[in-house]
């Protein structure tokens, strides 16, 4: 506590003073101020605590790989998707995961991308589950770059398997909608009600 009644954290060390017949005299004390490297590091570690729980809330799947594309950080959201814990994929590559044989030749070309130094734009793609079961997802990447040089990567992938099979249950629905129209003994048509344009016809029309 200084003289005015702030605190300061300090690292402190002391060594005794010796006279000549090697007996203590005195001592020395040496006061290091650390109170801007405490708060850094207090910083540092609020920092990293929110992006821990970022990561960990995060409904997608967030992927950390090193410089050989091997797992070093596998999220929650990546645990949800892809059914693997995270001791089954760190240390593991991520083509080797979640990559099969029919998408294999496409992740493969991605992860040269990546590796290269390139971001990976976000696609719509197919990865698989540990069951084995495919995933619909979008996918993209990042090179992580210090001072220019290639570090690890961070993958994102966004399940969107629910919404795609809605929609093949839409479109199906749809086309018996259209063979129902087509089998019924009348003339049935749709038009734009603006420009009269005709939209959809059965075949008796």
């Amino acid at each position: 506590v200084a003289r005015d009644g702030r605190e300061h954290h300090i690292a402190d060390s002391a060594a005794p003073i010796r006279g000549a017949e090697g007996g203590v005299e005195g001592v020395v004390l040496v006061f290091r101020d650390v109170t801007a490297l405490q708060a850094a590091q207090e910083e540092i570690r609020e920092r990293r605590q929110f992006l821990e729980l970022v990561l960990s809330h995060a409904p997608d799947a967030i992927v950390t790989l090193d410089a050989a594309h091997r797992v070093i950080d596998w999220n929650p959201g990546a645990e949800r998707i892809f059914g693997y814990t995270p001791a089954e994929a760190i240390g593991r590559t991520l083509d080797g995961l979640v990559a099969r044989d029919e998408v294999m030749a496409e992740a493969g070309r991605k992860t040269r991308q990546v590796l290269s130094g390139s971001r990976v734009e976000p696609f719509e793609t197919i990865r698989f589950h540990k069951d084995g079961s495919p995933r619909h997802v979008i996918a993209a990447g990042s090179p992580i770059l210090v001072d220019g040089v290639l570090k690890g990567v961070v993958a994102v992938y966004t399940d969107i398997t629910a919404r795609k099979e809605a929609e093949a249950r839409l479109a199906e629905a749809h086309e018996r909608f259209l063979t129902v129209l087509d089998s019924i003994d009348a003339t049935i048509y749709v038009a734009d009600m603006q420009t009269h344009e005709v939209l959809f016809m059965n075949k008796h029309m």
